[in-house]
């Protein structure tokens, strides 16, 4: 019987209702107190048709920054995150969140109204002696700025991405002899001492020279490597149309009659004050815009597509330094002010060929240390590792003691082949003969040290605690691999800016 089917035992349906509404109440803290309201007029991406907003981006990189900022003990600075692609990692989240949720709603996967009704009826919070109080949900909904209608939707969404993830549960609980092989490693406590080779850490290290670079063009050979990356990467080298904009907007709540009338006026009544005071000291003090109220309404340089349609056509077709007049989106109604226009650039091979030579060296050089760090390990030469380390600026850095089966390790995160790796370290051989790859990053592993912790003989209880978590991280690994499945045949339009951190 599943989580769901079980809903209605009662002490199961409260804890469901509990998690369920931390984790929407989590949500909420990071977006505000209306999470509906969009940061302005542009998104973060589009899948399938189905808008991200660049609020909804925001609390994702977040959330994304404390955990991580946890698990390496609170030294997790912009420079790292840059490094670790965070905002891209963080965009991916959303993006497959919503490519699952589409997924599962044409699969025929179906939240009813009484799950909803159920769920929402045991959360605590909404109770007083074990019975449901309508008017602490009415208050709770009041001091959100929500409908009970869109409370529900996020509930079911909640409820809906647990049935998905209950589908992979089936055929994946390890059997008594691999928990018990399992319960023999958790005696053991690791501490590991680790290399971390990226392409940023890299490359900061190995500098291409002039010299270097001219040889790449200076060659038939490296000119067409050349022509045939920038061909290959051409969008690259173009700058689109741009436009610096600022904007006061002033929202809409779809729930409350009167909210578009008010928010006309309200409008109007900005667009007089402009006329006798700056736009960003109007819109510091009237915009709803959270992400850009602060600043005065500025948005920055943007380019077609990154904004609602209807905003984008108003700002590219105004004239600089004109207020245009009131103009409504989806998120309600908008002054633009156009501060700086720039024109299309032309991908030009001329103009690109140097800083392309030199990504080719940079390349080059990362693959030849990859290959020589390579072959030391696989001779064990901790020698000749550490020479390749110095001549890349690489530096030991050290997880501290974890356990092999518990949690993420620490610095690294929940990588399953540096977990696989543990077993064939040994204090005789500490140095594993392999490079470990995990997207961008690779990794050289050397025992520090190995000791039996203080874990206590396994019992029927344990045992039973230990097959959930290793049936929790089969089902995560197994749904993780569907995931990029439904991603790669998702319609998804990023949105680059964003990303490179060009819009905060």
């Amino acid at each position: 019987m599943s989580m769901l089917e079980d809903v209605h035992s009662r002490g199961i349906k409260k804890y469901v209702a509990a998690v369920l509404f931390g984790m929407i109440v989590l949500v909420f803290i990071f977006l505000g107190s209306n999470p509906r309201d969009n940061a302005g007029p542009g998104y973060a991406a589009q899948v399938n048709g189905q808008v991200i907003s660049i609020r909804e981006f925001r609390t994702s990189l977040d959330q994304m920054v404390q955990f991580y900022s946890q698990m390496f003990g609170g030294q997790f600075d912009a420079e790292a995150q840059k490094r670790m692609q965070l905002r891209g990692a963080a965009l991916d989240q959303l993006i497959a969140r919503t490519a699952i949720l589409q997924v599962a709603d044409h699969s025929g996967f179906h939240v009813s109204a009484e799950e909803v009704r159920d769920i929402v009826t045991s959360i605590p919070a909404f109770q007083q002696e074990g019975k449901f109080r309508r008017e602490f949900y009415d208050n709770y909904l009041a001091s959100q700025r929500l409908s009970a209608a869109q409370f529900e939707d996020d509930v079911k969404r909640s409820v809906l991405l647990g049935k998905v993830r209950e589908t992979f549960e089936k055929g994946v609980i390890p059997s008594h002899i691999e928990l018990d092989k399992i319960a023999k490693a958790l005696l053991y406590k690791y501490n590991v001492e680790f290399l971390r080779l990226d392409a940023a850490r890299l490359a900061a290290g190995m500098k291409p020279t002039s010299e270097e670079t001219k040889q790449i063009l200076s060659t038939p050979e490296g000119l067409k490597e050349a022509q045939d990356a920038f061909n290959a990467n051409k969008s690259n080298y173009e700058k689109a149309e741009q436009v610096r904009a600022r904007h006061i907007l002033v929202s809409v709540d779809p729930t409350k009659p009167d909210s578009d009338r008010l928010a006309l006026e309200k409008i109007k009544k900005a667009q007089e004050l402009v006329k006798t005071r700056t736009f960003d000291a109007v819109a510091k003090e009237m915009s709803d815009d959270p992400g850009s109220k602060e600043k005065g309404g500025d948005l920055g340089f943007f380019s077609r597509g990154r904004m609602a349609k209807e905003f984008e056509d108003a700002a590219f077709s105004q004239p600089l330094g004109v207020v245009g007049e009131p103009l409504k989106t989806a998120y309600g109604y908008h002054l633009i002010k156009v501060e700086g226009k720039t024109p299309k650039v032309e991908a030009n091979f001329e103009t690109a060929k140097t800083e392309i030579a030199q990504n080719i060296v940079t390349r080059k050089k990362r693959e030849q240390i990859t290959n020589q760090m390579q072959g030391a390990l696989t001779k064990g030469s901790l020698a000749e590792v550490n020479k390749i380390a110095g001549q890349a600026s690489l530096k030991w850095e050290e997880t501290g003691e974890f356990s092999e089966m518990e949690g993420p390790i620490p610095k690294i995160g929940d990588l399953e082949e540096v977990r696989s790796a543990l077993p064939a370290l040994t204090k005789e051989a500490p140095l594993y003969s392999k490079l470990i790859s995990n997207g961008g990053e690779q990794y050289v592993l050397r025992l520090k040290s190995k000791t039996v912790s203080n874990a206590k003989p396994t019992t029927t209880a344990s045992h039973e605690e230990l097959r959930q978590k290793i049936t929790a991280a089969r089902v995560r690994d197994m749904f993780a691999k569907w995931n990029e499945t439904v991603v790669k045949s998702a319609k998804i339009d990023r949105n680059t800016q964003l990303l490179e951190g060009e819009i905060e």
